[in-house]
């Protein structure tokens, strides 16, 4: 209820206000309030961004470390030849290109770096932009 006369209560001011500044310096000022919001908006929304890229790093990196575990407890003697943590470790592989993979679709601020480039020191290629 008090919305509708919030609105009603903005719509009579913004024709106040028309009648007696004229319509021009209501449109400046409309269009000034619009551009403070659509700022506010977009800062709201880079940094939800910037959570869900930190957050993605951080569960990247726990699979990261499932896998290494998986690999420490394969390279036992006890357990070396085992197929069932063969096939776990596959999967954990699997699972770790999937989020990888997700990872550089959809990180819009920062290169991608790729732990297993890291691991062997290759040099990563940067891709080149083209001009349009």
């Amino acid at each position: 209820m008090i919305k509708y006369f919030l609105i009603i209560s903005a719509i009579l001011n913004a024709a106040l206000i028309v009648t007696v500044t004229g319509i021009l310096p209501f449109m400046l000022f409309l269009s000034v309030v619009i551009i403070i919001g659509l700022i506010w908006y977009i800062k709201k929304t880079i940094s939800q961004v910037e959570d869900i890229n930190t957050d993605t790093e951080d569960l990247f990196q726990t699979f990261k470390d499932f896998q290494e575990h998986l690999e420490s407890i394969y390279s036992l003697e006890m357990f070396y030849g085992d197929e069932t943590l063969h096939g776990l470790i596959e999967h954990s592989r699997n699972v770790l290109d999937e989020i990888n993979y997700r990872r550089q679709k959809y990180f819009f601020d920062s290169e991608i770096v790729d732990f297993e480039d890291l691991e062997t020191g290759e040099e990563i290629a940067t891709p080149e932009k083209t001009e349009i």
